[in-house]
């Protein structure tokens, strides 16, 4: 199976990162993310959204949450969904 992981250890990557990962894979291969309980769902979504960085959250909330200005400057990150 061919993967690539976030480089470094570090959370997440970047669009660019994201190019280069996928530039190994076939050019008609769909592309899914995970469901909601299991499985895989297909990609409906993709939007730059606003989100606040959120590391208390629970795990199953994600880390990231809609932009709170309480919470500082949003980050603009790309949603793939």
């Amino acid at each position: 199976m061919l993967g690539k992981h976030a480089p470094n250890g570090q959370q997440g990557i970047t669009k660019r990162e994201l190019i280069e990962a996928l530039a190994c894979f076939p050019d008609d291969a769909k592309i899914v993310v995970d469901g909601y309980e299991n499985g895989f769902s297909a990609v409906s979504v993709v939007e730059l959204v606003e989100v606040s960085h959120r590391p208390d959250r629970s795990c199953y909330d994600g880390e990231y949450q809609v932009a709170d200005p309480e919470c500082g400057a949003p980050l603009k990150v790309i949603s793939i969904r």
